[in-house]
């Protein structure tokens, strides 16, 4: 099946997103991924790309048991959790309900009794989970529309908000890309990290920067 992609993409599906435009699903050497806006949101580079961060950045030796994920999009962080923290109780967001229908049909991405998932403003979310007082094990942040990070993101007050939600010895975690004017824009939101909190740790992978807040 979709032999053809072995030697050329093959864009099976369109759809259109009032939050992420154009979306392409697309199959590429027998694999499907999602292109949203020009970028891939889901696929196995992508999955590849976070397990060798998360692997840089000792996350899998902690072994999280709550997650919070804003910035489901098609699901490759929920495989990524299934596989290597299947007892963890994972909270997804995303404001997006058409990416996130694309994923339950083309990637096999599902609610489970591990598994919920909101479609929500991610800063409603962090908002009502502060006032709740929840906290997160580890929070994953990879808040992307197309190629833009929305600006709310690097507000001072959602990046303090973020850090409450953080257990004592738990991690936040940015997705950034780090590639032409975006490794600038990259650069500039580890800097203000660095003047909010203490500990800040990143690394690079591929064309993205995973920075770690402890």
């Amino acid at each position: 099946m979709y032999l053809r992609s072995y030697l050329i993409p093959q864009t099976i599906a369109h759809y259109n997103s009032p939050f992420n435009g154009p979306i392409k699903v697309v199959v590429s050497f027998g694999k499907l991924y999602i292109d949203a806006g020009g970028l891939m949101q889901s696929g196995n580079f992508l999955l590849q790309t976070w397990v060798k961060g998360l692997k840089k950045l000792k996350i899998f030796q902690k072994n999280p048991q709550k997650i919070l994920l804003l910035g489901l999009g098609g699901g490759s962080f929920i495989q990524l959790s299934k596989k290597y923290f299947p007892r963890a109780s994972v909270l997804a967001v995303d404001i997006d309900p058409v990416i996130v229908d694309i994923g339950k049909k083309y990637l096999d991405l599902c609610e489970s009794k591990h598994v919920t998932i909101r479609i929500e403003d991610a800063q409603k979310t962090v908002a009502r989970l502060c006032k709740q007082k929840q906290t997160f094990d580890l929070i994953f942040v990879d808040l992307y529309q197309g190629y833009q990070v929305p600006v709310f993101v690097e507000d001072a007050k959602f990046l303090r908000s973020l850090a409450e939600l953080k257990t004592k010895n738990g991690d936040l975690i940015f997705n950034r890309l780090y590639f032409q004017k975006y490794k600038n824009e990259a650069k500039k939101f580890l800097d203000k990290l660095k003047t909010l909190f203490h500990d800040v740790e990143e690394v690079h992978v591929y064309a993205n920067l995973l920075i770690k807040v402890s």
